[in-house]
């Protein structure tokens, strides 16, 4: 990896961006009152922005751009810009989301208070179609606020850090592709601890189609379960394929258990179900058909 020069910037900001020019141009605005301290760097990974470097660069001169192929999938964005990070502390977002006032701040204390994985609420911002907020409750709802700062079980990959030191221990888990749900599970086995910190919030801004989130959910699904269980037996897999067949009653259910249990956005919650239950059930059929004939092509779907 390209740190030859350890400690160069405290904390290095990687914005994978795989939707769009102006989402990209949208988060790097958010961060630039945080950055003018001259100890972050941002680093821009895009297969978006093909040809705009120098606009790039000129419009945002805090931030480095690397472009890379189309197609590149997120995960793999992720990688090259940690690659290419100098920073002491690591932190991810995507250009689906800008941060809030308070972000690049609240990362940096909880590290120097000596958390080593670092991650903040998630809140959706922008238009309020029913599709949109279906996302956002199964991406991000166990992120929405109010969020109780300490140790979690989860971190979302759009909203977290890392201490160098650590992501050099593993970089073989992200040679090929950052991620965080495998990522986070190998890290915890070995007791590393995954801390919320409730003041990092980034907002949530992209709008969907929904054929679009159907075919990224069955890939997400099936990508996910083939990997779960790429060195298990054909018993075990047998065991998880029909415990799949329950996903679309348990997800939602419980993605409405967590948005309840914040009272907050529940007549959102009410709107977007009948669209949550289909992804859930796209999702479902992904992990069935991962559980039953592996992962396939579907890593290369991770948008």
């Amino acid at each position: 990896m390209n740190h030859l020069q350890a400690g160069l910037s405290a904390l290095s900001v990687v914005v994978a961006s795989a939707h769009s020019r102006a989402g990209l141009e949208a988060c790097l605005a958010s961060l630039h009152d945080q950055v003018a301290d001259g100890e972050t760097e941002v680093i821009a990974v895009s297969n978006c922005c093909s040809g705009a470097g120098r606009s790039m660069e000129a419009a945002f001169p805090y931030v480095r751009l690397i472009e890379a192929p189309p197609g590149t999938t997120v995960p793999a964005l992720r990688t090259i810009g940690i690659q290419a990070a100098t920073g002491r502390i690591v932190a991810l977002l995507e250009d689906n989301s800008i941060v809030g006032p308070t972000w690049c701040r609240a990362i940096r204390r909880a590290h120097d208070a000596g958390q080593e994985i670092v991650g903040g609420a998630v809140e959706r911002v922008g238009r309020h179609r029913a599709v949109d907020w279906a996302v956002y409750f199964y991406e991000y709802g166990k992120y929405m606020l109010p969020c109780i700062e300490g140790a979690s079980a989860t971190l979302s990959g759009n909203n977290v850090s890392y201490k160098w030191t650590l992501l050099e221990q593993i970089r073989d888990e992200f040679r090929d592709g950052f991620f965080e749900a495998f990522l986070h599970e190998r890290l915890r086995s070995q007791g590393h601890m995954l801390f919320m910190a409730p003041d990092a919030v980034v907002y949530h801004t992209q709008n969907y189609q929904v054929g679009t989130v159907l075919v990224q959910t069955f890939h997400h699904g099936r990508h996910y379960a083939g990997r779960r269980v790429a060195a298990a037996s054909v018993i075990t897999r047998l065991g998880y394929a029909a415990g799949s067949t329950l996903l679309p009653v348990i997800l939602p259910l419980r993605i409405a258990r967590l948005v309840l249990l914040r009272k907050r956005h529940v007549r959102e919650l009410m709107v977007a179900m009948p669209y949550l239950v289909l992804f859930m059930t796209s999702w479902a059929c992904g992990e069935l058909m991962g559980y039953l004939f592996g992962e396939g092509e579907s890593v290369r779907q991770w948008a």
